[in-house]
């Protein structure tokens, strides 16, 4: 229907001007705006008529026109709240009619707490894109659908303030296991503060890796044959038969003792389980501490060389008291077997020798750390894939107790 009202209409044809607009003619065609909802003033792509209407209808809203009897009882048929305007004159009552902008803004909620689920994979059709709980990264560097760069991006914007969610992206975001905080306005963002970050998550899998490895390397968790010596630096280069493992591993352990790299607090407690000290470098990072390592190795010469002398003499000993427990590991930890240089030659110089075991207690250099087992318990860490909510609030839970 091109028109809705002819130019000069009765109240008549402006009652089934407004039956025709909400589907209540009759004629079968679907209403424009569902019943009860006051459209807006203009909508893109609509018809000269369907303006018409609109205009009228937001005008009668304002209470700039008045509704004669016979239009206000097919208002009042659309289900559109009404206050007098004058005698036998009503309006539409906008304080409490509901807009099609809320129908609007509602069917986005929905669309938009739909995404949210299958982002996360708990509407029961879709695989999760990110783990419950997780608040992703705003971008991955692998290549990502049009569905998965929205959703990283809209999710970053209401961790930042940016955007904000009405009440059923809210309730979505709550079964995503996502914290969320109030607005003013009735709606909601995420708690930055309280999530656990993928990144976060990312982060203590690959420490758990890593540890996994430096017991592995070392024989800690006796699953493995030893390649290094508890306690003992080895030399970054290995000898020519050596796996990659032990190639990777050699040169990882040479980079953490010269600051170039930091392990998480469980690789620490791993490094500190296979003897080597370490200190930190930041928050909740650390690094071998060479420079003890390097101590370590002096006093073990020292030790060595006054004891021959002490021998020499007869009775006459010029070495100093030397307590034996400060040593408990024989001049085999120097791994000189193991040393080879980027020739290929086997040995090297002493700045390319292993350094002997650590003397300093482990627990000078790394403080206890809630929620993981200690080093050197039964229990060792090791890889792990992170899924499932419960290993996610213990994540939450340590990020908040550090906090």
């Amino acid at each position: 229907m091109e028109s809705f009202m002819p130019k000069k209409p009765t109240d008549q044809e402006r009652a089934d001007s407004v039956l025709a607009f909400y589907g209540l003619d009759g004629s079968g065609n679907p209403a424009i705006v569902p019943l009860g909802y006051l459209p807006t003033r203009e909508r893109k792509g609509a018809s000269r008529g369907e303006l018409e209407v609109r205009k009228r209808l937001y005008y009668l809203a304002r209470g700039d026109y008045s509704a004669k009897p016979l239009e206000a009882a097919a208002l009042g048929q659309a289900q559109l709240p009404l206050t007098p305007n004058g005698k036998d004159k009503w309006k539409i009552d906008k304080d409490t009619v509901r807009t099609e902008e809320d129908l609007l803004a509602e069917e986005k909620d929905l669309n938009l707490a739909a995404n949210v689920r299958a982002f996360y994979g708990i509407d029961g059709q879709t695989a999760a894109t990110v783990a419950p709980g997780l608040l992703p990264n705003k971008s991955s560097s692998t290549s990502l659908s049009r569905f998965e760069t929205y959703m990283r991006k809209r999710l970053y914007d209401l961790s930042v303030g940016q955007a904000s969610a009405g009440r059923r992206e809210a309730e979505a975001l709550q079964q995503a296991e996502i914290p969320l905080l109030p607005r003013e306005d009735g709606k909601w963002i995420i708690n930055k503060e309280a999530a656990l970050t993928e990144k976060e998550a990312n982060e203590v899998i690959e420490d758990q890796e890593n540890a996994a490895k430096i017991r592995n390397f070392y024989g800690i968790d006796e699953e493995a044959k030893a390649i290094g010596e508890w306690g003992a630096l080895p030399s970054r280069w290995a000898p020519s038969k050596a796996n990659r493992f032990e190639k990777d591993m050699r040169i990882r352990l040479y980079q953490l003792s010269r600051g170039d790299r930091v392990a998480g607090e469980l690789e620490a407690e791993a490094l500190q389980a296979a003897g080597l000290p370490v200190i930190p470098k930041q928050k909740g990072k650390f690094f071998i501490d060479r420079e003890a390592l390097r101590e370590a190795s002096r006093q073990m010469a020292g030790a060595s060389q006054d004891a021959g002398l002490s021998q020499g003499t007869g009775d006459m000993s010029i070495s100093a008291p030397v307590n034996p427990s400060s040593f408990p590991v024989s001049m085999s930890a120097w791994d000189t077997s193991a040393v080879q240089d980027p020739m290929g030659r086997v040995g090297g110089s002493s700045s390319e020798i292993g350094y002997p075991m650590n003397t300093v207690p482990a627990s000078h250099h790394l403080p206890p750390y809630q929620g993981y087992t200690p080093a050197g318990s039964s229990s060792q860490a090791g890889p792990s894939s992170y899924a499932g909510s419960s290993s996610q609030h213990a994540e939450q839970q340590s990020k908040r107790s550090r906090r």
